[in-house]
């Protein structure tokens, strides 16, 4: 069985709609809410952090240079 892969145009529309999801993900998680205990901000703060830390690769995966490497893996 042989798999087709994605035309380079879907992959890089996939990139984008993951980044714009993180992103309202990002503003979810840094909505105010009262009376939060310590440890629910800190749980917060590190799934912000596992976000950003998505977002910030992402942008390259669609680089000329690295778009070959789209829909590996």
């Amino acid at each position: 069985m042989t798999t087709v892969e994605p035309p380079q145009v879907v992959a890089e529309q996939a990139v984008l709609q993951l980044l714009h999801l993180a992103f309202l993900e990002i503003r979810f998680y840094t909505a105010p809410v009262d009376d939060e205990s310590l440890e629910t901000l800190l749980k917060r703060r590190e799934q912000i952090n596992e976000l950003a830390d998505l977002c910030h690769g992402l942008p390259g995966c669609v680089a000329p240079e690295r778009r070959h490497l789209l829909g590996k893996n």
